[in-house]
């Protein structure tokens, strides 16, 4: 099986729309690791879209980050910076009754189970589902005391914005700038993050700036493809001509 990883979408539906028209008809599951909603102008649409995947795909695992658990309580605002809680305000005025309900009934950690393959999937980290962050050697390596302690030994995590490979022993990661794009690694054990679909963040890659955003006109919405037969996971990014989007984002803030 082939299925499809994304995680912190934050209500950009045209990053969202970009991934999915190059991946949706040759994937058979979508593990979306959270963070639909926040930040973007397309909360509602972006809700739906991934809620109406997940029922039409074979396999599907669709977690809450943290911006979807505080919509429906599960996370106080006071957690939060200023920006964010006004983020999270606006979502809330823009969802309809469905989708909070649908938000509310996601949790932030599960197992993604397709064949034979299992892997761990949180929002944040193995020690913090939902807020949690690893960001470095030392948060690496405390998720996999955390791991090997209750049994598993992979887990895919978002959150950072960083697309990410830890492995045991945490030598590699976001900072020392690995995963390159369209690279692939098969590993007994490890910690990966997709990257973020709707808001990359990159500080050490030059090509893509201080905020992961490329040179010219079209950003990267960063996913990966893992295929469970063989265990390959591959780093991908969809291209897509932001404009439309940032203009229903100044239309949306100037209300």
């Amino acid at each position: 099986m082939k299925i499809l990883l994304v995680s912190d979408i934050h209500a950009n539906l045209d990053a969202l729309t970009a991934v999915l028209d190059e991946t949706l008809q040759s994937v058979d599951g979508l593990v979306c690791l959270g963070d639909i909603t926040g930040y973007g102008p397309d909360d509602e649409a972006c809700v739906q879209r991934l809620r109406d995947i997940s029922l039409d795909l074979e396999e599907s695992l669709v977690l809450a980050g943290n911006h979807d658990a505080a919509l429906g309580g599960g996370l106080a605002l006071t957690w939060f910076n200023t920006e964010a809680q006004e983020s999270i305000k606006r979502s809330a005025s823009l969802l309809s009754m469905e989708s909070m309900e649908w938000l509310s009934s996601l949790l932030p950690q599960g197992y993604a189970e397709f064949g034979a393959e299992r892997v761990y999937a949180v929002h944040g980290s193995p020690i913090e589902p939902l807020t949690g962050y690893i960001l470095d050697k030392a948060s690496a390596n405390l998720s996999f005391s955390r791991m090997e302690a209750s049994g598993f030994h992979r887990c895919f995590f978002g959150h950072t914005h960083e697309c990410a490979l830890w492995k045991p022993g945490a030598t590699t990661g976001a900072i020392a700038g690995y995963p390159d794009i369209g690279k692939s690694f098969v590993a007994d054990s490890y910690l990966f993050n997709p990257g973020s679909v709707g808001w990359p963040r990159y500080i050490m890659r030059p090509e893509y700036g201080a905020d992961g955003i490329g040179q010219d006109s079209l950003w990267p919405a960063w996913y990966a493809l893992w295929e469970t037969d063989t265990g390959k996971i591959q780093v991908c990014t969809a291209r897509y001509d932001p404009s439309s989007m940032l203009a229903r984002l100044a239309d949306r803030d100037k209300r």
